[in-house]
């Protein structure tokens, strides 16, 4: 398995699991249904030790020096994963936020000005989880982007490397040397008187 193949692998990898974070975060339906807190607990949990991972193999693939560009890409989309995640995260934080501010005024919350709270609460988080649902969406986009685009890169270097081996060396060429004519030279030989 050569390391093009590999980067490929770990980006799509990647992108599967955004693609399952995507899939449990809160619905964005309105009316905003608050999740679960111990469900929000969890997927930042997740997502915290994710991000970990995601930093480790940045540097391990920015690691070689210089790193072939596929390297390189793939440092690039695990460095741009690592933002978007702290968004999903940022996120994420908010939501548990205002989970905590729901059970604190949960026994209020028919007042007027509570009640009005709660309202936009459930406004922003809705935004909260809209954003955090992009920001997923981008990185996925990115990382299947960016292992397409290895992908293709190792395709041109087997191609080349094969063409390299089949190529002829050139046309067969056979040297016959001239026949050298040796001229003899005859010793002058002086007449006697």
């Amino acid at each position: 398995m050569t390391s093009s193949t590999t980067e490929s692998q770990a980006l799509d990898s990647l992108a599967d699991r955004l693609a399952a974070h995507r899939a449990a975060l809160p619905s964005a339906a309105i009316p905003f249904q608050l999740p679960e807190p111990a469900v929000v607990g969890r997927q930042l949990r997740e997502l915290g030790l994710l991000i970990a991972k995601t930093t480790m193999n940045f540097q391990s693939w920015i690691a070689t020096e210089p790193p072939s560009e596929s390297s390189a890409r793939a440092a690039s989309a695990f460095a741009a994963t690592t933002d978007h995640l702290g968004q999903v995260v940022s996120a994420l934080g908010s939501i548990a936020s205002q989970n905590a501010f729901f059970a604190r005024t949960e026994a209020f919350r028919d007042q007027p000005d509570v009640a009005a709270s709660r309202k936009t609460v459930l406004r922003v988080l809705d935004l909260a989880v809209s954003n955090a649902q992009e920001e997923l969406d981008e990185a996925i986009g990115h990382l299947r982007a960016e292992s397409k685009v290895i992908t293709r890169l190792a395709e041109l270097a087997r191609l080349e490397a094969a063409l390299t081996r089949t190529a002829p060396a050139g046309p067969a060429t056979t040297h016959t040397p001239s026949p050298t004519t040796a001229t003899a030279q005859t010793p002058t030989v002086r007449k006697s008187r």
